[in-house]
């Protein structure tokens, strides 16, 4: 697998240190990426106007403030790749 982007250098361990409760998300974000769901969302959604955030990404980070359960999107910091 050829990774760019925020996932480029990203581990997982179970050392417990630097942890945090919604660490799994990036995982779900990662997932979402590899599947080709962000890119497939992003073909389905496009737009002829020129737009400031690619649909397919807010979608797959929308879906990622879901699964952690996002109680105010506006408060989550959710995954976002650049």
């Amino acid at each position: 697998m050829n990774t760019t982007g925020w996932l480029k250098g990203l581990r997982v361990t179970a050392d417990g240190t630097g942890i945090v409760s919604h660490a799994g998300v990036a995982l779900i974000r990662a997932l979402a990426d590899n599947v080709g769901l962000t890119g497939g969302l992003s073909r389905a959604l496009a737009s002829d106007r020129l737009l400031v955030h690619d649909r397919g990404r807010v979608m797959a980070d929308l879906a990622c403030a879901i699964a952690v359960r996002a109680g105010r999107l506006g408060a989550h910091g959710v995954a976002h790749a650049g």
